[in-house]
């Protein structure tokens, strides 16, 4: 089953609203594709897309770590019922 999910996580000290694509299968859950991804600025109050930043800058590593927030903020909020 794919979702598309939109929250915000907090990963690396800072706030991100993310929408992203959700498959759930019986292997679990993962992201498979992260659509949008902003930058909660406190300071400037801009929020800024950094996706493709991300995507194409972060390391594997940096990248799975930023999935693995985005899936635990998923499953917390269907398990709050959001």
């Amino acid at each position: 089953m794919t979702s598309i999910w939109l929250g915000k996580v907090r990963w690396k000290l800072n706030t991100f609203t993310v929408e992203a694509e959700i498959d759930e299968d019986c292997g679990g859950v993962y992201v498979s594709e992260i659509r949008k991804l902003y930058w909660d600025n406190e300071t400037s109050k801009i929020d800024l897309d950094v996706v493709d930043l991300i995507v194409d800058v972060a390391t594997d590593e940096c990248y799975n770590g930023l999935t693995a927030v985005i899936v635990a903020s998923y499953l917390d909020s269907k398990q709050k019922g959001e």
